[in-house]
């Protein structure tokens, strides 16, 4: 786009609205980030699709704008042009109320952009924007030959008193064109964050009996190999053998329907993300005569961090209505309130010295007992060290705690 298209929109706004011409001090810079205007070169992470994006800014200080041109240029040898959006019009917008040229590649490297505020009508005073702010977003793909640590160049098509390149309007008839700088940027791949891969999947609980008839909710968990769950990105297929039938074969949970005959039932699931596959099972046995025996199907939260306050919930069946006792990685738990299928208790402090999964045993009043692998307990910031830094600067030791507890 030509400089002169910009020049026009500024002559329709001196038409509609006398101007005040005010020097500018500091003209205004195209740059990308990352890396950012201060610097030249950066970083840039690419994920399981090998892609990343980089937003052009635009960075008027303290100059009112019309609106910008702008001409980004790429190795095609290096890099393959995605897809490129810009900011919505509106508030929000570094442009707002714009007419957009939305970013358009071409095969040698060359993507060109506009957003121009609309000439106002007669008589009404025209609309500027002046500021830091994001001018559009450019996604891209490293080729074959552009492995993890190649560095990639990004520009922009700019050179000082050129009617071709890049612009950014001003609001003067004087100084149409306020672009003084445009700031180029050197980027080294890098290998972004591991996806997380499904390792392994349970059904909870692993076992149950229920009466001629009776449910049973049963709840699939896909985990990493780190043991963390996986909550997203992961489809479940259910499977039955023997007697009684399942609500659903699918989903993360399911409902079984025991027959009017007793036996027992092998409950199957499997768990798909992208090509991996795993499979869990669990065991349902339909008894006229139930087990009394106390069952821990779930608890909630699974994880707190060690510090002897962490309240959680233990959620089952024949629990009895009198309090026994619960064990956290064998520490006797408080016993906030105990019901037949809720116990809550507080987790003891375990004084673990890294992230640990603990077993949790409750045992009734009548000496039966349940057990259910585990509860997570996770390590913060040291006390002594803490204690240490509070008198010298409170505020740090806060900030300080609060960006360790964020990170465990």
């Amino acid at each position: 786009m030509k400089k002169l298209f910009i020049t026009l929109l500024v002559l329709l706004q001196v038409v509609a609205t006398p101007l005040l011409v005010v020097a500018q001090t500091t003209p205004a810079v195209l740059y990308f980030s990352p890396p950012g205007e201060s610097a030249s070169t950066g970083t840039v992470n690419i994920n399981s699709a090998s892609e990343f994006s980089v937003d052009v800014k635009v960075n008027t200080h303290g100059s009112n704008s019309a609106g910008a041109d702008v001409i980004v240029t790429y190795d095609t040898t290096k890099l393959q042009y995605v897809s490129g959006s810009m900011p919505g019009s509106g508030s929000g917008s570094f442009y707002p109320t714009v007419v957009k040229g939305a970013p358009a590649s071409n095969t040698t490297g060359r993507i060109s952009m506009a957003r121009v505020i609309q000439a106002p009508d007669e008589g009404s005073s025209p609309v500027y924007t002046n500021g830091d702010g994001v001018f559009a977003n450019l996604v891209f793909k490293p080729l074959a030959s552009s492995p993890v640590g190649t560095t990639v160049n990004l520009s922009f098509d700019y050179t000082a008193g050129s009617t071709t390149d890049c612009n950014v309007a001003g609001t003067t008839t004087s100084n149409p064109d306020i672009l003084g700088n445009a700031k180029n940027a050197t980027l080294t791949i890098q290998q972004g964050p591991s996806p997380t891969v499904l390792d392994s999947v349970s059904i909870a609980p692993a076992s149950s009996t229920v009466a001629p008839s009776g449910t049973q909710a049963l709840t699939a968990t896909a985990k990493d190999s780190t043991g963390a769950t996986i909550s997203s990105g992961v489809t479940f297929a259910w499977t039955i053998t023997g007697v009684g039938s399942l609500g659903s074969t699918s989903g993360s949970s399911v409902t079984y329907t025991a027959g009017s005959s007793t036996g027992s039932a092998s409950v199957g699931v499997t768990a798909t993300q992208s090509s991996v596959t795993k499979t869990g099972t669990a065991t349902v046995t339909v008894s006229s005569t139930p087990s009394n025996d106390p069952v821990i199907d779930r608890i909630a939260p699974s994880e707190g961090e060690d510090t002897g306050t962490v309240e959680i919930v233990l959620y089952g069946n024949n629990f009895g209505t009198a309090n026994g006792r619960v064990y956290v990685g064998g520490r006797q738990a408080d016993i906030s309130s105990w019901g037949n299928t809720q116990v809550v208790i507080i987790v003891p402090k375990l004084n673990a010295t890294r992230n640990t999964e603990y077993l949790v045993r409750l045992v009734t009043d009548a000496g039966k007992e349940a057990v259910y692998m585990g509860y997570l307990a996770k390590t913060g910031l040291p006390l002594l060290p803490w204690l240490l830094m509070f008198p010298m600067n409170g505020a740090a030791a806060l900030w300080v705690k609060r960006r360790w507890l964020a990170k465990r």
